[in-house]
């Protein structure tokens, strides 16, 4: 089926009605972003009319999606803007600051920096993430304040992304409080500098790097890293038997991030340390490096006592591609109690490229198909050989089971190859229901141009649940050879099947004989 916005120029005013309602309602987010490229090709004041009303509807994700709907041609889109970015949903303040991108003005950098003070810390993240492209460097303050004093973590990094992206900032009050402040000065000093990655700062944050206090010390250290300059490793190395242990953690940290060989060997002492937080920041930092002969040090971390360590250690080998690792990989996969473990563990054993974790992957995947690890197994997959994978599978298909032909149809769905469509087709009279739901929307799942005709057939099925699960599936392919179907769908027996039949049709809602079995399926259902 041709994209919206390709089909929009021939349908011209019939098809602002259903573009619009895509556009504010669609539960599929490619879906409403068609439709406001659509929308945008047949542009007039009419649609402008209404999609601004639809900004004081009261459901909050409307008044958004009107929002990102308005293109910025239009007349009225930056006034909009401007009272969406007082609206009492975050969502929609959100949205507004997104917006906002797409105006360079000069009050643009002043509004941005009023919303680093919002209640919502996605607003603020937004905001902070805006003046970054923007360079903005009158923020500059309000950002250091954002960096150092957010609630949130993922704010306050995206803060120092922001301050990272600014350039020719004047840093003399913070060298000159980076040695005359009180310790807490000091210490928020160094952290601005390494942020704004000031290289003029080197040798100063080098010289605290052996202050007494501690505090100062791993602000030092971290800075350090941040500003990326190679010659702070040796520096760096001489405090990983520092007394403190954040000192040693952020020495950890940095190393890691200046990489190369002479970081790599200041390392691994530290992957020997006692505490467990500074063992997983050195684990982290040598799959940083990326050094292959790295994974010997790293292998037998996965059975360290701290699950943290642990954890860094399945990462630190998916990011070397380890073949080593996997056999103490696919056990953490399916025996570990921790969920980000597994999840981490599937993607760990993508990553390795070893054929010989398919069938463990496959397994975990059809046995727990609604588990965390199910989106990174997914993608582990991926990267082998469909034929591989499906060799794999097809046992799990035929087996008697349900529940293991539920779990392999879901898998196959999620992989979205074709080549999966005939073990598909050939379940549709599955005795299981759950199974035949499964199939319905794993078919969807995988579109192509047989799968209209599969998915039709299944129509006739005796359970209202599987028929509507067959509806479902209509909706994601959004074929119109469809529409025959479900026209039909609005006699079905089942009144849930009838109604999802006449939501589904609205999508084709410029074809006359939609337009006509609806106004009938209303008078009369």
């Amino acid at each position: 089926m041709r994209g919206l916005s390709e089909i929009a120029p021939f349908y011209l005013k019939e098809a602002s009605d259903v573009f619009i309602r895509i556009a504010l309602h669609d539960r599929d987010a490619k879906m409403r972003e068609e439709a406001r490229g659509a929308l945008f090709k047949i542009w007039d004041n009419d649609i402008e009319k209404r999609l601004s009303k639809a900004l004081s509807d009261r459901n909050s994700q409307v008044r958004a999606s009107a929002l990102r709907a308005l293109p910025p041609q239009a007349g009225s889109t930056f006034s909009h803007i401007l009272d969406a970015l007082k609206d009492e949903s975050a969502d929609v303040r959100e949205a507004a600051v997104w917006r906002l991108r797409k105006f360079r003005l000069e009050e643009t950098s002043s509004l941005l920096v009023e919303l680093l003070l919002d209640k919502s810390g996605v607003v603020r993240n937004a905001a902070a993430s805006v003046l970054g492209e923007m360079k903005a460097r009158d923020a500059t303050d309000p950002l250091i304040a954002l960096f150092l004093g957010d609630s949130e973590e993922y704010v306050r990094r995206t803060a120092e992304w922001a301050l990272g992206m600014m350039e020719d900032v004047d840093i003399g009050s913070h060298l000159f409080l980076l040695f005359h402040g009180d310790v807490v000065q000091r210490r928020n000093s160094a952290f601005v500098l390494g942020a704004l990655r000031s290289k003029e700062a080197f040798p100063a944050l080098l010289d605290i790097l052996k202050d007494e206090a501690p505090e100062i010390r791993s602000a030092s250290a971290w800075a350090l890293g941040k500003i990326g300059m190679k010659e702070a490793i040796p520096a760096l190395a001489s405090y990983a038997d520092d007394l403190d242990r954040e000192v040693r953690k952020m020495v950890a940290k940095s190393l890691g991030e200046l990489k190369g060989e002479d970081a790599y060997r200041s390392l691994l002492p530290l992957l020997n340390d006692k505490d467990p937080e500074v063992r997983a920041m050195a684990v982290r930092g040598i799959g940083e490096v990326k050094i292959r002969k790295g994974e010997d040090h790293l292998i037998p971390l996965l059975n360290d006592s701290d699950p943290a360590v642990c954890f860094e250690a399945i990462n630190a080998l998916g990011e070397l591609q380890s073949k080593k690792g996997v056999p103490l990989i696919l056990k953490r996969l399916q025996e570990d109690s921790s969920e980000s473990i597994r999840m981490y563990a599937a993607w760990a054993l993508g990553r390795s490229g070893d054929p010989e974790t398919i069938g463990g992957l496959v397994q975990h995947l059809i046995q727990h198909p609604g588990s965390s690890a199910a989106y990174y197994g997914k993608r582990a997959l991926q990267n082998f050989g469909i034929k591989e994978v499906l060799e794999k599978i097809k046992p799990y298909l035929e087996n008697k089971d349900p529940l293991m032909r539920y779990g392999a149809v879901r898998l196959l769905g999620e992989l979205k190859w074709c080549e999966g469509i005939s073990f598909l087709e050939n379940l549709i009279e599955d005795p299981d229901i759950h199974v035949r739901e499964a199939v319905a929307l794993s078919l969807g799942k995988i579109g192509g141009l047989s799968v209209p005709d599969i998915l039709i057939r299944m129509l006739s099925d005796s359970i209202p649940i599987v028929r509507f699960q067959v509806l479902e599936a209509f909706d994601m392919i959004r074929n119109p050879k469809t529409i025959p179907y479900l026209i039909s769908a609005l006699s079905d027996p089942d009144f849930g099947v009838r109604i999802r039949a006449s939501e589904i049709l609205d999508c084709f809602i410029f074809d006359p004989r939609v337009r006509s079995a609806l106004q009938e399926f209303k008078e009369t259902d």
